[in-house]
């Protein structure tokens, strides 16, 4: 009989183990998750949105900080995998100076109906060093306005912009472009304009 109490407390505290390793396993897997996904993000957002001062133009637009919120979520939910539940603040945002701070709470249910929270944030500040080449300005325009703006450097891998809504026959090369026609695999080789066109 006491072999038997022993081998079911035994079995019990194997269980208990191996449900605290899986839970320990899993809150690490999804903060490493959130917290590589929201740098990406962040640098990615304030990458693609902020367009140093000699570039601007009257037609330069800036985004609200509630049209950034809404970029950053929808990025994060298309890059998430696990059942993680994401909420996201923006602490700061300044596209004129190169500036983006987001907050994310990350939430998700352990084995057991237990729940577990965490909170990362992460700060990213467009810095030309010294020494650096110059950043080039690449703007795709639909219907005479800004629709993207990317400032990249040269030889960087071209941006791809999601296709505006209406009417879209691809990217036209603006007069003076380096490339005479969109083609896939471009690099960046300085300042361009791609024009949306329509039928």
């Amino acid at each position: 009989m006491k072999n038997v109490i022993l081998g079911v407390f035994g079995g019990i505290l194997t269980l208990y183990m191996v449900v605290i390793s899986l839970c320990l396993y899993g809150i690490q897997t999804r903060k490493n998750e959130v917290e590589n996904m929201l740098s990406q993000v962040v640098e990615g957002v304030l990458t693609a949105h902020y367009v140093p001062e000699p570039l601007r133009t009257p037609q330069t637009e800036t985004l609200s900080q509630e049209a950034v919120k809404k970029e950053v979520e929808e990025e994060i939910r298309m890059r998430i995998s696990s059942d993680t539940q994401t909420g996201v603040s923006v602490l700061a945002c300044d596209l004129d100076k190169g500036i983006l701070s987001v907050q994310v709470t990350g939430s998700f249910e352990l084995p057991g109906g237990f729940h577990k929270t965490f909170l990362f944030s992460k700060t990213a500040i467009m810095d030309r060093q010294a020494g650096e080449e110059p950043l080039s300005c690449i703007r795709f325009q639909v219907d005479g306005g800004d629709y993207k703006v990317f400032t990249l450097r040269p030889g960087e891998k071209y941006p791809v912009p999601k296709e505006p809504e209406g009417t879209f026959l691809g990217w036209q090369a603006a007069q003076g472009n380096s490339h005479a026609a969109w083609e896939s695999n471009m690099t960046v080789q300085g300042d361009e304009t791609w024009i949306a066109k329509r039928r």
